[in-house]
């Protein structure tokens, strides 16, 4: 209109771009609106009831990991009492390629059959070196495949503690990759105890869980202590090994709708044959998940 000044065509431009930003904004709060109100009060609220968990879900993911590759995916569980099965599959071209299936039968009130199968391709895996004192500025990339399965037999004999004996046994090959800037493992440094054959590993594990809370209570106040003892060999290069890992936990009530807990785990290898493999030794900085890295 002849009444516009050069500073209203000026704000033209900042107002509609931030008026598409807002929309945008709103319609996100309004989809998510949508889909969480059927779900009702959080699960953790007092005044919520459990709700009975669908015989089939899927889950859909993205992963977004620091320093290593991405992956887009889905979990899905079937429930068909007394079989319990879970799937994962995730995937990121060629770098990234995991999938795994577990198989739970209730042969009892407090016992159960548990199967897993798994199989997996990553180029992200990082290689610090061995030891405490490895140093931290020489790091180095590889590629892992790996597969194979567990059979185990479960028992629960008192609340949500838990005794578990496995017969586990795993295929691993490696190949030296650059990854993200950095060099393969075989251009940094000699190759680790296994690497260049591939590793196949048998393990048998007992694993003994004490809990002191209910089954249906994830965190309430209370304790828990795990030992697991794992005799394990290297069937391709004839090593042979003894390990200890023990985990406790505590948590503590703050208020009604507030838990502390603390935890710790420390693992002990003893070879008692050979040279153990890489793969087997303990990870620096605890188990994979467990502020790995740090």
């Amino acid at each position: 209109p002849p009444d516009h000044t050069a500073e209203d065509a000026a704000l033209a431009v900042p107002r509609a771009l931030l008026a598409t930003l807002w929309g945008a904004i709103r319609a996100g709060h309004l989809i998510s609106e949508a889909m969480l109100a059927p779900l009702g009060p959080p699960p953790s609220s007092m005044d919520a009831a459990e709700p009975a968990p669908p015989p089939f879900e899927v889950l859909p993911v993205l992963q977004l990991e620091t320093e290593r590759t991405p992956a887009i995916g889905a979990y899905a569980t079937l429930r068909a009492a007394p079989w319990l099965l879970r799937g994962t599959f995730q995937h990121w071209d060629d770098r990234r390629l995991e999938g795994a299936l577990s198989i739970r039968l209730d042969v009892g009130p407090r016992l159960s059959v548990l199967g897993r199968g798994f199989g997996a391709s990553r180029a992200d895996r990082i290689f610090h070196g061995l030891g405490w004192d490895a140093p931290a500025d020489a790091r180095s990339r590889y590629r892992h495949h790996r597969g194979g399965g567990a059979l185990a037999l479960e028992a629960r004999p008192w609340r949500a503690s838990r005794l578990r004996t496995e017969l586990a046994l795993a295929r691993h090959g490696f190949e030296g990759v650059a990854w993200g800037g950095e060099p393969s493992l075989t251009a940094q440094r000699a190759s680790p105890e296994g690497f260049v054959r591939g590793v196949t590993l048998l393990e048998a594990r007992f694993v003994a869980r004490l809990v002191d809370r209910g089954p249906d209570a994830a965190a309430r106040p209370g304790g828990a202590i795990e030992l697991g003892l794992t005799q394990g060999a290297d069937l391709d290069g004839g090593a042979r090994w003894l390990r200890v890992d023990a985990t406790s936990e505590a948590t503590a009530r703050l208020a009604p709708e507030h838990d502390l807990t603390l935890g710790g785990w420390a693992p002990a290898l003893a070879p008692t044959g050979g040279e153990t493999p890489f793969v087997a030794l303990p990870a620096l900085g605890g188990q994979p998940g467990r502020l790995a890295g740090l």
